[in-house]
């Protein structure tokens, strides 16, 4: 499979991080591709990045040729979800000056890259740890992340960056939502045993989180693997999206880009939310093919935000 770059891009992954367990590989049956390859970014105009990754590797150059690749297609602002990487601080700033290098290889010239990754606190089993995201911006945009912060209460559910844009700052949130597995809320750093559904529990304190940041004045874009469809989704999901007042932009932008974006799977589960102001000065959304950047049994997101219009206070329509 060859991307616009015109690199074949084949699947890196033979074994999981997870030991014992097959991963995503070469030989794992996927749909024939009935996706159009990614438009070329346009200039003034910024690019987000969204994809569950299905896991990072620190000890292989999976993580180089992740920010190799972004770079490469004109991506300044990413979130990647499910990464299954235990984002303690140092492992954070080795990451991050790994992505440096990276870029200075691939650009010849400095480049910086800032991160804000989430994962649960306490964690005791080693560098593998489920779920967990990680948010960045490099480039240009990475002089305009004024500030960033992970899941309040340390579960690793979401990071976030706060980018600022003449006249208003964007907060750009990566969401992973578990799958339906009742917990004791004593793994949650609670004080009770009450059992929980973490799906139901993402939702609800993501609202909160998300209302406080609309209240400060700033336009939202949430990036998150729901693990559950349009067609399906729950009353917890659409009261998250309508009580928020967030849109999906790929269903705005093309309703007939409905496409499944999970290999395994036959709807789609991943999903841009974005404010009504940053849906007004979207210019491209677009759902990739499979592994077109990033080796995944899900398929990345792409939005396009002309943030010069977007500063200039003119509508893209």
């Amino acid at each position: 499979m060859k991307g616009l770059t015109g690199h074949t891009y084949l699947p890196k992954r033979t074994q999981s991080t997870l030991t014992g367990e097959a991963a995503f590989t070469a030989e794992t049956p996927i749909r024939e591709e009935t996706q159009t390859p990614t438009a070329t970014r346009r200039e003034g105009e910024l690019r987000i990045f969204y994809q569950n990754v299905n896991g990072i590797k620190s000890n292989s150059r999976e993580w180089e040729d992740m920010i190799t690749e972004m770079s490469r297609r004109g991506i300044e602002v990413f979130g990647l979800s499910e990464t299954n990487f235990n984002w303690t601080p140092t492992a954070v700033s080795t990451c991050r000056n790994r992505a440096m290098r990276a870029l200075y290889q691939e650009k010849g010239k400095r480049s910086n890259i800032t991160i804000q990754a989430s994962s649960c606190a306490g964690w005791e089993g080693g560098q593998y740890q489920p779920g967990g995201t990680c948010t960045g911006a490099m480039g240009n945009w990475e002089s305009r992340v004024n500030s960033k912060s992970g899941d309040p209460e340390n579960m690793g559910r979401w990071s976030t960056l706060r980018i600022q844009i003449k006249g208003t700052v964007l907060s750009v949130i990566t969401v992973y939502r578990v799958c339906k597995t009742p917990v004791t809320l004593e793994s949650w750093n609670t004080k009770t045993d009450k059992k929980v559904d973490p799906k139901e529990r993402t939702l609800q304190d993501l609202k909160k989180y998300v209302k406080e940041e609309i209240e400060k004045k700033r336009e939202v874009v949430v990036l998150i693997d729901a693990n559950e469809s349009i067609d399906s989704r729950t009353e917890e999901m659409n009261q998250f999206i309508h009580e928020c007042g967030l849109v999906d932009t790929h269903l705005i932008k093309d309703p007939y880009d409905e496409v499944e974006t999970y290999a395994r799977g036959k709807e789609k589960i991943g999903f841009v939310l974005v404010t009504p102001r940053v849906q007004q000065y979207t210019s491209y959304s677009h759902i990739a093919p499979y592994n077109e950047t990033i080796i995944s049994d899900h398929r990345a997101l792409i939005v396009d935000i002309d943030y010069k219009l977007m500063e200039a206070g003119e509508l893209t329509y």
